[in-house]
């Protein structure tokens, strides 16, 4: 997933050009959950956040894995939103909205709040 998001954050190329990296990217990996597939589905253009979250939300059968992949999915799916889809405002509007649900000590957890600095930051 890391590969998946740095390679959309540093993208310089076309959209296309993107998406076509990301789709390779996803294909040739194995992804060893099902919400860590879904996340890459995402990026793949093959998902939808909704989904992303409903495949957290399936987990249930330990809260500490359903709080970390529940911040792990925020801070993805957030960077796409950001990064494949160029909505900033969808973006922030996910993290504030899933904040008080997350991980406190996760290093997504702390560099979601760093996203959400930048993203409150006015663009000249």
């Amino acid at each position: 997933l890391w590969e998946l998001w740095i390679t959309a954050k540093q993208w310089k190329g076309n959209r296309n050009a993107l998406n076509q990296e990301l789709q390779r990217l996803v294909n040739s990996h194995n992804w060893q959950s099902s919400y860590m597939h879904t996340i890459a589905g995402l990026y793949a253009g093959q998902e939808t956040v909704e989904n992303v979250f409903r495949a957290v939300a399936a987990i249930n059968n330990d809260a500490a894995r359903e709080k970390d992949a529940y911040t792990e999915a925020t801070f993805f799916t957030g960077g796409y939103l950001q990064n494949v889809k160029h909505n900033g405002v969808a973006a922030r509007k996910l993290f504030n909205s899933n904040l008080n649900e997350l991980n406190r000590v996760s290093l997504e957890r702390t560099l979601i709040e760093l996203e959400i600095a930048t993203l409150k930051k006015p663009i000249h």
